[in-house]
């Protein structure tokens, strides 16, 4: 399985998340950061950071290859990197807590689940296990 960590921090968006939720299809454009390796049939997991609750709160996969945008935020002038995904499960609370992520594996660096952009590679025998976990939710 390949997998990639997608964030959300709802400073910024703070509707965004209830917004998919209530659109039947939980498909919508996601930035992957400066990742250009993500396929279409990937797997992505979304981790809110820079508010708590912070944690896991949602995984789908991925429908496009990453492309070339007008960046989300309007008010940024620069373009940005995005794929189509579909969201298989997501939520506005946490499904995998952000401490429990650092606890879970403490071989990855605690950095490893609060990166500053979309499109970390996860490992491939953690991502199987994260979406068993969220998938028994």
């Amino acid at each position: 399985m390949t997998a990639y960590l997608y964030i959300h921090n709802p400073k910024y968006q703070p509707e965004i998340i209830n917004d998919i939720i209530d659109d039947i299809n939980g498909e919508c454009r996601w930035s992957c950061g400066i990742t250009k390796r993500i396929k279409k049939g990937d797997t992505f997991f979304l981790m809110r950071l820079g508010v708590e609750p912070k944690g896991i709160i949602g995984f789908g996969h991925v429908l496009s290859e990453p492309k070339e945008e007008e960046h989300w935020n309007e008010e940024n002038a620069s373009k940005a990197l995005f794929t189509e995904v579909s969201f298989r499960i997501l939520s506005s609370e946490p499904l995998i807590s952000h401490i429990t992520l650092q606890n879970k594996y403490p071989h990855l660096h605690n950095k490893y689940w609060t990166p500053q952009a979309s499109g970390k590679s996860i490992p491939d025998d953690i991502a199987v296990e994260l979406q068993k976990i969220i998938m028994l939710k």
